[in-house]
């Protein structure tokens, strides 16, 4: 075999030139399972710059199969190393001529033929699965857009500012530019009626013009604008602790602010819950009951509770002793954790993957027949891939 012959095989027939890009993502999946750090960083435009490259050896190869289904012979002439052998003592024009008529078709020059079969369609169709899931797929992540707001009621945040957004993803094609002002008209921590919580927003424009509005439940799924999800992720609150020695002028053993974060079970009546350190290396619990505006604030060192207390925020006092200790709170934020996510073409993505599952399955039931006949002295020499040609000449 020529070296152009073995090139155009690698490239259009051998499962090991599309590996070669299924080893990046392999990677990252075993380091995510295995918990294993790689010794190399992996960003996402390598990623997406991987998926180009196998998308266009996906590319190739899908005209290549489509080009070939009108012809004769659309597996190529190259000899396989699986290929068996026969010797039936006749010559190849006469097998030719009986083969041809059990459905064989030839090349010009006689000497190799196969049968028409599905499952080179079916291969086509793995090709043409896998191409419409690379496509979409990589222009979703060029597109990527995943971005957490945190906001409480009050002012509107510009959601068209990168630096609005914490844990930002976003893809070579994405931005935020154009997107609308978010103000957050009511908020309610988890509770009976709302398991997970639920947040009411709305969306104006630079003009002041409401383009969009949602009450959203956290456990019912997100709020959907233009091409966008606006989830809530969750509910939380942060308040202003000072936690003194009694008889000291001084906030001396933690003055800062504490988050709570929604519980998955409550505690009592308290359903969300944080914790502190103290500069002295001790440590805090704080729980919240937002139905009745209650704090649980305890502290303790080396594991032994030094004190715990319950706080009725604005309930008529601004400190409280507890043990040698006093514990104020001087205020309170309610906030919405929001995810602003552009939503992903996956019933797309979902079809390709049938489609190619279908191709997947021609392509096992329907296997190549291929014969190469070559002339011999003693005899025509038969070489063949698939079912015996002999044994399907006698049955037709």
């Amino acid at each position: 075999m020529s070296l152009k012959s073995k090139v155009a095989q690698f490239t259009l027939s051998s499962p090991w030139f599309p590996a070669l890009f299924v080893i990046l993502p392999g990677l990252v999946i075993f380091s995510i399972i295995l918990h294993i750090r790689l010794p190399f960083s992996i960003t996402t435009n390598v990623f997406i710059g991987n998926n180009i490259c196998l998308l266009v050896v996906i590319a190739i190869r899908l005209l290549h199969r489509l080009a070939q289904l009108r012809c004769n012979c659309r597996y190529g002439d190259s000899l396989p190393r699986r290929a068996k052998t026969l010797s039936p003592g006749q010559s190849a024009y006469q097998l030719r001529d009986e083969l041809a008529g059990a459905g064989y078709q030839f090349d010009a020059a006689g000497s190799y033929g196969e049968k028409r079969d599905l499952g080179y369609l079916g291969t086509a169709l793995i090709y043409a699965g896998l191409a419409v899931m690379l496509c979409v797929g990589t222009w979703d992540n060029l597109r990527q857009f995943s971005g957490t707001v945190i906001k409480g009621p009050g002012a509107p945040l510009d959601l068209s500012h990168e630096d609005k957004y914490y844990n930002l993803i976003a893809g070579p094609l994405a931005s935020p530019s154009g997107f609308p002002l978010l103000k957050v008209i009511k908020q309610i921590f988890p509770g009976k009626d709302y398991p997970q919580g639920a947040a009411g927003i709305s969306l104006c424009s630079r003009k002041g013009e409401k383009v969009g509005e949602a009450f959203i439940d956290a456990a019912k799924g997100p709020y959907a604008f233009g091409g966008y999800d606006i989830y809530l992720a969750r509910t939380l609150a942060d308040f202003a602790l000072t936690i003194r020695t009694r008889g000291s002028v001084v906030n001396n053993v933690f003055d800062d602010a504490v988050k709570v974060f929604p519980l998955h079970g409550k505690v009592g009546d308290f359903s969300l819950h944080g914790t502190y350190t103290t500069p002295l290396g001790d440590d805090g619990d704080a729980y919240f009951d937002p139905a009745h505006e209650v704090f649980r604030i305890s502290l303790s060192h080396a594991g032994q509770k030094m004190f715990e207390t319950d706080f009725k925020f604005q309930g008529g006092y601004r400190e409280k002793e507890a043990g040698k200790f006093v514990v104020s709170i001087l205020g309170m934020g309610n906030w919405s954790e929001l995810h602003v996510v552009r939503r992903r073409h996956m019933a797309i993505i979902a079809a390709g993957a049938v489609l190619a599952a279908l191709g997947l399955l021609a392509r096992l039931a329907f296997r190549p027949q291929r014969v190469w006949l070559e002339e011999k002295p003693e005899g025509c020499r038969v070489r063949f891939v698939g079912k015996n040609p002999l044994q399907m000449r006698a049955e037709g």
